[in-house]
């Protein structure tokens, strides 16, 4: 995106709608707009960054509340009660250190334990959560923290975060919870190796936040993940694969595979994946792994507005715990974009 100006303070963004239907006649249809405002800003030592988010309501009984898998932005800034809200998201400080730079501030635990091109970005690619982010993934929501990115060599680098383990969205979405949720880390590790076109991520992540299990008692949630991309003139081919405590996390293991490709104005992209659910929860064999489809097709009407279809097939949403609503729907969405 172009930044708004040439001047130290520099804005970009974009501005998106989704309006999203479903083949589950009990389940309404629903439009949902979002903001996505990044703030940069250079300081005589370091530079700063801001990244402002706004998203309208899942209202009850529409397809993003009841299919929780069906749009990654849904709900990314909500109030104390579950609206939408424009929100400050992340405000954050970055220093060069050595052979890379420390940040700290209001931080995006998920960008360091999910680094690359392909993650965290679900208005210009893939509509659906598991495309957007690995599912085991314990990260909290935007938290107090300090990280360090750095270079080891041409080829190889590295990411490590230290936040509190609850974040704005984890508490009741007040920025003052999170001064008194501070005694509770999450601490994460990334390496980052690329040779011609081919990049491997891989992270292990922790967290001593002390979270009932799902028999009742208490544990720390800790887990790993890795991602290989490979880019070619036949597209650009993903893979990723991780996996957190059984004993906490419903999702006891996550697998995607998708597939992107930029011919000209037209891009396309194709996934699948399977989060299965943990054996400790599934102690009565009721519950299913949750299997996701989604296909789309982007198309640039002028430089900054582009036009989006996706159509999605999800089998077992909820584990297939949704009582009398389909849990195997299929799901239609149109997505319109203006970057600025």
């Amino acid at each position: 995106m172009a930044p708004a100006s040439s001047s130290a303070v520099e804005i970009s963004g974009a501005v998106t709608g989704f309006y999203l239907t479903t083949s589950a006649d009990d389940v309404s249809s629903e439009f949902i707009g979002v903001l996505d405002a990044d703030v940069d800003g250079r300081l005589p030592l370091g530079r700063w960054h801001m990244y402002i988010e706004g998203t309208s309501s899942s209202k009850e009984g529409r397809v993003t509340d009841t299919y929780g898998e069906a749009l990654a932005d849904a709900g990314g800034a909500a109030d104390d009660n579950g609206n939408g809200r424009i929100q400050i998201s992340s405000a954050e400080y970055y220093l060069p250190v050595g052979n890379g730079e420390l940040v700290v501030g209001l931080l995006y635990p998920s960008g360091f334990t999910e680094s690359g091109d392909w993650a965290n970005d679900e208005t210009t690619q893939f509509v659906s959560s598991s495309f957007v982010n690995i599912q085991t993934s314990g990260a909290p929501d935007y938290a107090l923290g300090l990280g360090y990115t750095g270079e080891i060599n041409s080829q190889l680098n590295y990411s490590f975060l230290l936040s509190q383990a609850q974040g704005l969205g984890d508490l009741d979405a007040r920025y003052s919870s999170l001064f008194d949720e501070m005694d509770e880390y999450f601490t994460s590790l990334e390496l980052a190796w690329q040779y011609q076109q081919l990049s491997v991520h891989g992270s292990i992540w922790a967290s001593s936040l002390d979270v009932e299990t799902l028999d009742g008692s208490e544990d720390n949630n800790a887990g790993a993940h890795i991602t290989l991309a490979f880019q070619s003139n036949a597209g650009q081919f993903l893979l990723r694969y991780g996996f957190a405590n059984e004993d906490v996390s419903e999702i006891e293991q996550f697998y995607g595979i998708s597939w992107q490709q930029q011919v000209e104005r037209w891009a396309f992209g194709l996934g699948y994946s399977q989060s299965m659910v943990s054996s400790e929860l599934n102690t009565n064999n009721e519950l299913d792994d949750i299997s996701q489809f989604e296909a789309y097709a982007k198309y640039q009407m002028f430089d900054n507005f582009y036009l989006t279809g996706s159509v999605q097939r999800i089998e077992n949403s909820g584990f297939g715990d949704l009582g009398e609503i389909d849990s195997e729907p299929t799901v239609v969405t149109l997505r319109a974009s203006v970057e600025f």
